[in-house]
């Protein structure tokens, strides 16, 4: 993950400065998009093509929702226009930089780990 430390910091600085609502990035096989909402940031992650509709199982998915909701800071959400699921955290609009890191580098070890976990738990 240190390649989002190295990155992210100038990027995200300068995000925030812009206009657009959303900024979009993939780190490994993780896909992220961040979006500005009302003094918060919404942190989405997501496999893509791999938690698409059909191809998780939803009562896997609370379970690990309950079990690792201490250990994980994100929640699941699916989308409605796909039905694609994601990794969803907010975090406020003033946190600072190396925390926003901090955070997404969780989240996006928490789509790893669910991703392995709801794709081959029998």
């Amino acid at each position: 993950m240190s390649q989002i430390s190295q990155q992210f910091d100038h990027v995200y600085r300068e995000w925030m400065l812009r206009p657009e609502l959303e900024l979009t990035f993939n780190i490994d096989n993780v896909k992220v998009n961040l979006k500005k909402l009302d003094k918060q940031i919404l942190i989405e992650c997501t496999i893509p093509g791999s938690w698409d509709k059909g191809k998780y199982d939803l009562d896997k998915v609370l379970y690990y929702t309950l079990i690792s909701a201490e250990h994980y800071p994100a929640a699941p959400a699916i989308r409605q226009d796909d039905g694609s699921l994601w990794l969803t955290l907010l975090i406020r609009e003033e946190t600072e930089t190396h925390q926003v890191v901090e955070t997404i580098e969780k989240v996006v070890n928490q789509v790893d780990t669910w991703h392995y976990l709801i794709s081959y738990d029998g």
